[in-house]
C-alpha cells in the first residue's frame, strides 16, 4: 500500500460548450473507483466561499471531463488537526470576491501554491500550464 494519495485538478463542464470550466482539487483516496475528496469553491464573483470537503466518485457527475494529476501528499494528511494539514491550507485559501475576472481555476492555483510552500510535492503550474493540461485530458471512460 502506499504511503501516498495522488492529487489532481478535475475540471468540468460540457464538452460541446466553449469556456470556462469549473476546477476542483481532488484527492484520491480510492484510485480504481476513481473516488476521492473534493476541494472547490461555489458561488458567484460576489459570494465564492470553500466548499465543505465531499468525498466524490468522478464518474457519477454527468459534468466530469477530465483530470491531470499535480502532486502527492502523505497518506491521512488530508483531514486531522494543525495548520499543516492538507484541510487546513486549502480552506485557509484566499478567495476573492467582487472581481469578476476571479474564479475557480485562480483558487485551484492559490491553493496548489500555498500547499507547494507548505512543503507538499505539488508541481508548480501557473494558470496557463493547467489550462492547456486539461484541455487535452477525457474522461476515464470515454475514448
Amino acid at each position: 500500500m502506499a504511503d501516498y494519495d495522488d492529487l489532481y485538478v478535475a475540471h468540468y463542464g460540457h464538452p460541446s460548450l466553449p469556456g470556462a470550466k469549473h476546477w476542483a482539487i481532488v484527492v484520491m483516496t480510492k484510485p480504481q473507483q476513481l473516488t476521492g475528496i473534493a476541494y472547490q469553491i461555489s458561488g458567484s464573483a460576489y459570494t465564492y466561499k470553500v466548499k465543505d470537503a465531499e468525498e466524490i466518485s468522478l464518474l457519477h457527475s454527468n459534468t466530469y471531463l477530465g483530470r491531470v494529476r499535480v502532486g502527492k501528499i502523505p497518506r491521512g494528511w488530508e483531514h486531522g488537526s494543525g495548520d499543516r494539514t492538507l484541510h487546513a491550507i486549502l480552506t485557509r485559501t484566499q478567495v476573492v470576491r467582487g472581481n469578476l475576472q476571479w474564479h475557480c481555476q485562480h483558487w485551484v492555483v492559490a491553493a496548489l501554491a500555498q500547499l507547494r510552500k507548505a512543503g507538499y510535492a505539488v508541481d508548480d503550474l501557473s494558470l496557463q500550464d493547467l489550462q492547456q493540461k486539461l484541455h487535452t485530458v477525457r474522461r476515464e471512460d470515454q475514448s
